[in-house]
């Protein structure tokens, strides 16, 4: 799996904001990832069902959990992109 952490909304015309932060997966197996300065992370992780959250200290101070929409599949032999997003307001 490969994904991207961001914030999104805000303002009109305020463009989507890449962050570092962490990464939590639970499913099958749990694993916790950081993600580089531009938000990107990779997972190896068995196939299955997974919930992916994030948090970043650029949204809610890092209290603040960010989501994927619904959970994610991953399927053998596959790469799954996921985009967590933080929804700013």
């Amino acid at each position: 799996m490969s994904g991207v952490l961001v914030g999104i909304g805000g303002p009109s015309g305020t463009a989507v904001r890449h962050w570092a932060g962490a990464i939590r997966i639970r499913g099958r197996h749990y694993a916790r990832v950081r993600t580089d300065d531009q938000g990107r992370f990779t997972a190896r992780l068995a196939p299955g069902s997974y919930r992916i959250t994030g948090t970043s200290a650029s949204y809610g101070g890092g209290k603040g959990e960010c989501r994927a929409s619904g959970r994610v599949r991953l399927r053998a032999h596959h790469t799954t992109h996921v985009r967590v997003v933080c929804q700013l307001k």
